[in-house]
């Protein structure tokens, strides 16, 4: 399974890991807006890394229930891209 989470991995571009990054780092599911806020992305970039991620079914939308859209990712996933990404100091 592993190598399989790396091969996708790998396949992803510049703008999709970062933001594959910052769903890891927040304990809840989060919504679009504060993934612009915390990546710092242009709407239309953020846009487009999503819309790829969800393609590539890397995504989950558990908060459909609410009026605003949240996402996080499968815990393998999570686990996954945080051995990618450890969490920076500071």
């Amino acid at each position: 399974m592993e190598d399989s989470l790396e091969q996708q991995f790998q396949r992803l571009s510049q703008l999709e890991q970062p933001v594959l990054s910052g769903i890891v780092r927040q304990a809840e599911p989060v919504t679009l807006a504060q993934l612009r806020t915390i990546l710092q992305l242009s709407p239309s970039d953020l846009y487009n890394a999503m819309q790829s991620l969800g393609r590539r079914s890397l995504l989950e939308n558990p908060s459909q229930a609410t009026n605003s859209t949240a996402f996080s990712l499968a815990p393998v996933l999570r686990e996954y891209v945080k051995s990618q990404y450890p969490p920076s100091e500071g």
